[in-house]
């Protein structure tokens, strides 16, 4: 690397996004919680934003 240094808060907000990615994982392919069902709105929740988040945190660039 040049000498760049890591921000942590982006690294935290990715890990939490993955976490996020994961639970969309949770569903089946016809899009129902198979193993936990109370989390059918959060899921949806989740993917309104999940991806833009991923978009938005890996062109910043702090300095």
């Amino acid at each position: 690397m040049s000498g760049s240094k890591r921000v942590e808060w982006i690294d935290v907000a990715k890990g939490v996004g993955i976490v996020l990615v994961s639970f969309g994982h949770l569903r089946n392919g016809d899009g129902e919680s198979v193993w936990l069902p109370a989390l059918d709105a959060p899921i949806d929740a989740i993917y309104l934003f999940h991806m833009p988040l991923f978009f938005l945190l890996g062109g910043a660039h702090v300095q």
